[in-house]
């Protein structure tokens, strides 16, 4: 048996296959697209034009880039310098006070310089020597080289080693330039002489002595690490010194054989001075045994005229 078609149903089916038809039989493919048909989006075009413009100062957005990230760069530097500064502010004060000095030890301290600024004030008005006035003030500053009895033997021993060496080859005892010539000597070359001893049978032996000379000290001689190394004594003791210590010692020297001589200061620098029969001065230098004229010390020490 079959059934009968709805003939509302029908007629909708036909409109609809009818409809689909005409779309696929009319409608058209679009062609493939062409790159030389392309066009560029801008976006924000605007904004992107203003960059590219000169600016006034003549920056580039390049160059604005490089000084902005210098700029960030040294804020950060000094943010850290100052962050290290807080640092060591914080562990100075956190530190220990300084202990208290004991005030026994200073009042002995205060004595001692006391006692001190005396004696130089003694030697001053020409009550001791000038080897007191060495040995005072070194001795105040703590630890000399030598002890006093030390210092003096030396003084002693190679004032007497002067004087035979001078009686031995020709030199007048009582002329002060035979006394600089023979100083001079004993301060820059190898000098020996003969001595006589007494052995107990009576019966004399010699014997030669022999001196070496005294040698420039270029370990520390500016005196950085140990403030000693300017001291006199530490140049009797060793033989070595510098342009501070050496003319000391050639003071000392005259003083024991009893002949003028005088210290010179020139910046960063001493020397000797002391006058001739002839009544002209003459300038020594004890570390290099060179006699150097005035002007040379001018020139080369940047001295005025004046000073």
């Amino acid at each position: 048996m079959q059934r009968a078609i709805n003939p509302t149903l029908f007629s909708s089916l036909t409109f609809i296959f009818a409809l689909f038809f005409s779309f696929t039989t009319k409608a058209q493919i679009p062609p493939t697209p062409q790159p030389n048909g392309f066009q560029p989006v801008i976006i924000n075009d605007a904004a992107r034009t203003a960059r590219s413009l000169p600016r006034a100062d003549g920056l580039s957005a390049t160059d604005i880039y490089l000084k902005e990230q210098e700029r960030i760069k040294q804020q950060k530097q000094e943010v850290e310098i100052l962050r290290q500064e807080i640092d060591r502010y914080k562990t100075a004060t956190q530190k220990p006070p300084t202990p208290l000095r004991d005030t026994n030890k200073y009042k002995k301290d205060l004595a001692d310089f006391n006692n001190a600024l005396q004696q130089l004030k003694n030697i001053q008005a020409g009550k001791h020597s000038l080897a007191d006035a060495f040995f005072v003030t070194e001795s105040i500053f703590g630890k000399p080289y030598l002890s006093r009895a030390e210092y003096d033997n030396i003084l002693n021993k190679s004032a007497d080693f002067i004087k035979k060496w001078m009686k031995a080859n020709a030199y007048d005892i009582n002329n002060n330039d035979d006394k600089h010539a023979a100083i001079q000597k004993f301060m820059s070359e190898q000098l020996s002489i003969v001595e006589t001893q007494t052995n107990n049978d009576g019966k004399l032996t010699y014997k030669t002595a022999t001196h070496q000379p005294f040698f420039y000290d270029y370990d520390d001689y500016q005196a950085d690490k140990d403030h000693r190394n300017f001291f006199v004594t530490k140049c009797l003791a060793t033989g070595g010194g510098q342009c501070s210590s050496m003319p000391k010692v050639y003071l000392l020297l005259a003083e024991k054989l009893n002949t003028p001589a005088y210290l010179s200061y020139a910046p960063q620098h001493s020397f000797i001075k002391y006058k001739t029969k002839d009544g002209e001065i003459e300038n020594y230098e004890p570390t290099s045994n060179w006699r150097i004229n005035n002007l040379w010390y001018q020139e080369n020490l940047f001295i005025s005229a004046d000073a």
